[in-house]
């Protein structure tokens, strides 16, 4: 499971954009997020690692429901 993660994923050499990545808390709280991950490369191209954004888009998410809900109910 831990190697489809993106930045492991990034770390072997592959570039993920905007993946949505939903992360529950023990207390049931939802943090919704979308992470980008660029691979790093040594001299002779090998993957050495990697280096990621992570945008928390919680708001946005709950923004558009709650819009959704509204339209639904007019």
């Amino acid at each position: 499971l831990a190697d489809r993660l993106p930045v492991q994923r990034a770390a072997r050499g592959e570039w993920v954009r905007d993946e949505p990545i939903d992360q529950v808390f023990a207390d049931g709280t939802v943090l919704h997020t979308l992470v980008s991950a660029s691979p790093l490369f040594d001299p002779a191209g090998a993957p050495r690692g990697a280096v990621a954004a992570i945008v928390d888009v919680t708001a946005l998410k709950r923004a558009a429901a709650d819009l959704r809900a509204s339209e639904e109910r007019y």
